[in-house]
């Protein structure tokens, strides 16, 4: 059976780590971002490449700085954002309130639909709409969705932005705890034995 494998967490958290754990223990196995042309068309119109969005995205030292040339003034900066900003101003703030909400997760939705693996893994679930919008494409093609919460008490995070907290209150199937950077092998291990059981442990 198909399954889809929604996993959140903060950034830094491990999402990505735990997505390869999983691909490493499972063969038939495509990992997926809702996120991902969104970060095509910033790295395109910025003129980067989406390696190099990716790798500066969480760090808060690296961004764009947007400055004013006034006639025979010094230039003036007028904004900077970092990264992580651009993508949550562009991705959420303004297309999906421009163009619906779920203008980015049918996208993926769709892709997945495509998919001939068995573990459809996405690494960027950040609202409760997104769960929906699989949950429909899970229940009228017969696929399974599965939840994977990351958590990382080391982590010193404040950001505010709606991406980033939507799901505090959302109940996951799983939950993993990487705080100090455990080994997750066995814990990977038997959440995909749990998987293939069907018998999902919701805590």
């Amino acid at each position: 059976m198909k399954t889809i494998i929604l996993i959140n967490g903060p950034k830094r958290s491990g999402k990505n780590y735990v997505s390869e754990l999983i691909k490493s223990l499972e063969e038939d196995t495509q990992e997926f971002s809702i996120a991902e042309p969104a970060k095509r068309i910033i790295a395109k119109t910025m003129g980067i490449s989406v390696e190099d969005l990716n790798e500066y995205k969480d760090d808060d030292d690296y961004g764009l700085e947007i400055k004013v040339y006034p006639n025979n003034q010094p230039s003036a900066t007028i904004n900077y954002l970092n990264f992580r900003s651009i993508l949550q101003i562009f991705a959420v703030d303004s297309m999906m309130e421009e163009f619906g909400k779920t203008i980015w997760v049918e996208k993926c939705a769709a892709d997945i639909d495509k998919s001939k693996k068995v573990f459809n893994i996405v690494t960027d679930f950040r609202f409760p709409f997104e769960e929906k919008v699989f949950r429909e494409l899970a229940d009228t093609k017969g696929y399974e969705v599965v939840t994977i919460k990351i958590f990382n008490d080391d982590l010193k995070l404040n950001d505010s932005h709606i991406s980033e907290n939507a799901l505090k209150d959302f109940k996951f199937n799983y939950t993993i705890n990487n705080t100090g950077k455990p080994d997750l092998n066995n814990t990977v291990k038997s959440i995909i034995k749990s998987i293939k059981a069907k018998s999902l442990d919701l805590y």
